[in-house]
């Protein structure tokens, strides 16, 4: 049992230190840094400025901001202009900018994002950060010296009351539109955490490849970015997705019982997430300043990507062909070494069955155990008004980290009591059913989430190959290479519970209890087994 523990310990700590390195976030640069670098504290006076009281559209510190945005986009030599537009009969007033380049065309990319509020908090985050880092970001571009491309500027008014700013700047202003071929989207649903890359456009494939050559911390999931297309969920870059164009959509997401509150203040706002989304965007605006007509057309070529973090600074790719040509080769190459091995006598059919039922029984009981969790909290801490069902719940990770430590618990006591004949390769061949079967169903339904399934059960398929014709049983490297299947998992499950987690509180619960029953059933039971194949 010692054995096991350590498989268990070393796991865990695996899968602690992946999502540490992964989210641990850039220290803020300070007003002394060097020109041409990002520095958060310089884009946090910008924030400080804009969100010292509630300014939607059409309130007078709506154009009290306006006003000081007009005087920084001055300075910076962007000859602004206030563009008023009508929407709903509602006035509006975008701000646009141009910093010049050596080419005498229109600019290729346009950085975004809004600088109203709601009626109900001061913005700091949504959206005075996104501002605050255009602002920045065009003073660090400009410092280092001139680029081929113009690079446009975009302060849309009305974000809040529906994405009415950018509706009228796009509807209003084809001129200004029609070079245009990428977009930089700055959104906050938040107030801490790292910066994601959580939309692109179709045809994202050269984009991917940018992002992680140029970002020095990327971090983005095509997991993410097809959950986000399949929702109601709108920015001013879904407008500007519907008007042909192309580009990134940036936005973090921790703290969200900040968000549209009075608690959105600049104190209340992480500087090290304000670093990292100017690590994100100052690389990206540098480097499509300084595309030329063929490397644009490379990066809009067609086809989309796979994508993952992989550790600190590490940014997977591979084109979607592959992951769907990778998924069914490894469902092919299961099925065959199942195959194989229970002609040769190394697996008993009946316990790999066995194994399988056990493991969906674990994966039921394991959703029942997250949705019973929820409702819970739900009815307990049930929040006054109408504030989200998240609001009012005291130590909320708490609940969280207990409810996956029963789904876990629960998996592996189940499959260690009702396998006990089993050997670790019939155990591990069962398990990898379920993997394979979610894998085949994701390749479908949301192909930019096969990967989290298709890693672990090619590692697994290809360790229980490994067997040979040596009785897995009771052999210790037995035991070893039966842990080694749920690296994997461990690898890929731990950043992407903390993205879904930040991105969706509690609510995301089920999901990630379900995953970790899953992940516990490519565990070895145990050291020896009681059956000699």
């Amino acid at each position: 049992m010692k054995s096991e523990r350590l498989c268990w310990l070393g796991l865990a700590a695996l899968g602690a230190a992946v999502g540490l390195s992964v989210f641990w976030l850039p220290a803020p640069l300070p007003a002394d840094a060097p020109a041409t670098l990002f520095s958060a504290t310089r884009a946090f006076e910008h924030v400080q400025a804009i969100a010292k009281a509630p300014h939607p559209a059409g309130s007078a510190e709506n154009g009290r901001v306006r006003d000081y945005l007009m005087v920084k986009m001055s300075e910076l030599g962007l000859k602004p202009r206030a563009i008023a537009g009508t929407n709903r009969a509602i006035k509006l007033v975008n701000l646009y900018g141009e910093l010049e380049g050596t080419e005498p065309a229109s600019p290729p990319v346009l950085l975004v994002s809004h600088y109203d509020s709601t009626p109900f908090g001061p913005g700091a985050a949504d959206a005075a950060s996104g501002v605050g880092t255009v602002l920045e970001t065009v003073r660090a571009l400009k410092a280092r010296g001139p680029r081929r491309n113009t690079v446009g500027i975009l302060l849309t008014d009305g974000e809040e009351l529906g994405m009415l700013g950018a509706q009228v700047f796009i509807r209003d202003q084809p001129d200004l539109m029609r070079g245009v071929r990428f977009a930089i989207n700055l959104e906050a649903r938040g107030n801490h955490g790292p910066v994601l890359m959580f939309e692109t456009a179709p045809g994202n494939a050269g984009l991917i490849r940018l992002f992680a050559r140029a970002c020095p911390l990327p971090l983005a999931t095509s997991f993410s970015t097809d959950v986000y297309r399949r929702l109601p969920n709108d920015t001013d870059f879904t407008y500007l997705l519907r008007a042909g164009k192309s580009g990134f959509n940036f936005g973090f997401v921790g703290g969200l019982d900040h968000y549209h509150s009075p608690q959105d203040t600049p104190e209340e706002l992480n500087q090290r997430t304000l670093q990292h989304y100017g690590s994100c965007v100052l690389p990206l605006a540098a480097a499509l300043g300084e595309a030329d007509g063929l490397a644009i057309e490379r990066l809009l070529a067609p086809g989309d990507a796979t994508f993952f973090p992989l550790g600190r600074g590490l940014l997977v790719h591979y084109p979607a062909w592959l992951a769907r040509a990778l998924a069914l080769t490894t469902a092919g190459i299961f099925l065959f070494v199942v195959g194989v091995q229970s002609w040769r006598s190394l697996l008993r059919l009946r316990f790999v069955f066995l194994s399988l039922g056990i493991s969906l029984l674990a994966v039921v009981l394991g959703i029942g155990i997250g949705v019973g969790g929820v409702f819970g909290l739900v009815r307990h801490f049930k929040p006054p008004g109408r504030l989200p069902f998240w609001m009012g719940i005291p130590n909320e990770m708490g609940f969280l980290i207990g409810l996956l430590l029963a789904s876990g618990l629960l998996t592996f006591g189940l499959r260690a009591w009702l396998l006990r004949r089993a050997s670790p390769g019939e155990g591990l061949a069962g398990a990898l059913s379920i993997w394979v079967i979610l894998m085949l169903a994701a390749t479908v339904a949301l192909p930019g989430a096969s990967y989290l399934f298709t890693w672990p059960a090619l590692c697994g398929t290809f360790l229980l190959s490994l067997r040979g014709g040596e009785a897995a049983g009771s052999v210790p490297g037995s035991l070893f290479r039966t842990a080694l299947a749920a690296v994997p998992a461990a690898l890929l499950l731990a950043p992407t519970f903390f993205m879904l987690h930040q991105a969706i509180t509690v609510g995301i619960t089920p999901v990630l209890t379900l995953l970790t029953a899953c992940a516990v059933c490519l565990m070895p039971l145990r050291l020896r087994a009681s059956s000699a194949v």
